[in-house]
């Protein structure tokens, strides 16, 4: 930190004469206030002079006798175009030439979902993307990065469009004074499976399902089945088991998505068979799809359905269920009942001698 500006991280600042090549291969780096410039012209003498000049923080550029020319919004190539037409007005065969000695710095502030707000150093071709690098906080989405500066305008811009889809405008080169605001995740839902791009995304308010798997993830590969796509939404209280469904993406409207909700596409090359787990709550009956997978029990199926992460297993089960109905619960098998489980005893009470294997198709009814 020094003076009140984080340093600890350069913004992909590389040695001086670098950035100036950078610069001047460009053809659309922005005259920065702190841009000092070489003038070299031949006088009617013969005589050759040189000058050399910086860009004030009014983007004028004083040429001393020859007097001065603004820089604000033009590129390095149409200042030097600008220069030489100014000098060439004075002395026809001056045979002008502006070059780039050192390019100016500025400050941007970043604030918002940031570990530490600060003014960040910055030069002519930082993008906003390299500002924001590696000081985001954990909830931070990077779908609508807001950028102000002073004229009361305000820009909104989704770097996750300029990184995945190519969109440069949404990359934008930062401007001296600019105060970039970084918002948190409204809703960040996680997809695995058959998509070209699996990970967890942030999505902006007006997007869905279409969007999730166009956009973000890639669209599916050629092995999805998407008329058996699974939903995972975490219960919406306290101690309320996570909600599975099911849905064909090629009928219908697709569900809303909830912040945390997780999507997963099968294969069709997948066998994986299917339980359900029907549990009354007063005078409603929620059915949840199971997927089984490789070394699943009742007992695994039923601590998935019914316990969370980070919840005791006492207040799960008076929230959610009585343990009366729990121990009064029957394994449905073709159609009649199979058999009768005590799944208090097996889950809460840890029982495991009546644990026991589970077929496709057979539901767990909790009465």
């Amino acid at each position: 930190m020094r003076d009140g500006v984080d340093t600890s991280r350069d913004t992909d600042f590389s040695p001086p004469d670098t950035r100036v090549t950078l610069a001047i291969s460009s053809p659309a780096y922005p005259v920065t206030p702190g841009d000092t410039y070489r003038l070299v012209y031949v006088l009617p003498s013969g005589v050759e002079t040189t000058g050399t000049f910086t860009v004030d923080a009014g983007y004028d550029l004083p040429l001393s006798h020859l007097g001065s020319v603004n820089a604000r919004h033009l590129t390095l190539p149409e200042l030097r175009t600008k220069v030489e037409a100014t000098v060439r007005r004075n002395y026809p065969t001056a045979y002008p030439q502006l070059d780039l000695v050192s390019v100016g710095l500025f400050r941007v502030f970043v604030s918002g979902a940031v570990e530490r707000a600060g003014w960040i150093d910055a030069w002519g071709l930082t993008h906003l993307s390299s500002v924001l690098e590696g000081r985001l906080a954990e909830q931070a989405s990077r779908r609508a990065v807001a950028r102000s500066n002073g004229d009361d305008s305000r820009e909104v811009y989704d770097l996750v469009a300029a990184e995945r889809l190519g969109n440069v405008d949404n990359d934008p080169l930062v401007r001296p004074g600019d105060r970039i605001t970084v918002p948190y995740s409204d809703r960040r839902v996680t997809v695995a499976g058959e998509v070209r791009r699996p990970g967890r995304y942030d999505l902006l308010p007006e997007e869905g399902f279409d969007e999730l798997m166009g956009l973000l993830a890639g669209g599916p590969t050629a092995h999805a089945d998407l008329s058996n796509v699974e939903i995972t939404s975490l219960g919406e209280e306290p101690g309320s088991q996570d909600e599975y469904r099911t849905f064909d993406s090629g009928r219908g409207h697709p569900p809303e998505l909830r912040d945390q909700d997780s999507i997963y596409v099968p294969s069709v090359r997948e066998n994986n068979p299917v339980v359900y787990v029907s549990i009354r709550f007063g005078t409603e009956v929620s059915t949840l799809r199971h997927r089984l997978r490789d070394g699943d029990t009742l007992l695994t199926v039923m601590q998935a359905v019914l316990l969370r992460p980070g919840r005791q297993a006492a207040n799960v089960s008076e929230v959610t269920v009585s343990p009366d109905s729990l121990s009064l619960a029957r394994i449905q098998r073709q159609g009649s009942t199979f058999k009768r489980v005590n799944i208090e005893a097996l889950v809460f009470g840890g029982d495991h001698s009546l644990d026991m294997p589970l077929q496709p198709g057979d539901t767990v009814v909790v009465p």
